[in-house]
């Protein structure tokens, strides 16, 4: 009872979108909302398998999201800087301490987002990236865990209850 009430409101909220975005309200204009928004419902419930994900607060995964645009934006002005003044690509590998794997992927993807890193892989505990540096850094590998992970790796924790 509970999962056909959910797929309802799942249903009543797409559509609701749907309307708000293509300004118009009619029974076909309805009759078509109402269709395509039980199709993505379906097709979710069956391509996206959020059963199989364990161990993570959602609601904690939406407020990293705002601290990940928060990272996204200091990365960049970083990036700028380093563009600007002249910069160095370097392949690194870091260490993270998350055990749950959807938190490792999601921290590699967060990595990717922001300015000035591309992911290579992640296998197992190791993230392997091209790292953007400053030409005129003395040190520029030093502290790479900070200047990779940031802080999204201690958030992502939280997220799992694992901090």
């Amino acid at each position: 009872m509970i999962i056909i009430f959910r797929t309802i409101f799942k249903v009543a909220i797409l559509t609701g979108i749907w309307f708000i975005f293509r300004e118009t309200f009619s029974f076909p204009e309805m009759l078509i909302a109402v269709a395509i928004s039980s199709v993505c419902v379906w097709y979710s419930h069956k391509f996206i398998p959020l059963n199989s994900i364990k161990g993570i607060n959602f609601f904690k995964l939406i407020l990293f999201f705002f601290q990940l645009i928060g990272q996204i934006y200091i990365s960049g002005f970083t990036v700028i800087k380093m563009i600007l003044t002249g910069a160095t690509a370097y392949v690194v590998s870091v260490k993270t301490s998350l055990q749950n794997e959807t938190l490792r992927i999601i921290l590699g993807d967060s990595i990717t987002l922001t300015p000035g890193s591309v992911l290579l892989d992640v296998t197992g505990d190791d993230i392997k990236e091209v790292l953007l540096c400053n030409k005129n850094d003395p040190e520029p590998l030093k502290d790479v865990d900070k200047k990779v992970k940031g802080n999204l790796e201690k958030h992502l924790a939280k997220v799992g209850g694992e901090a």
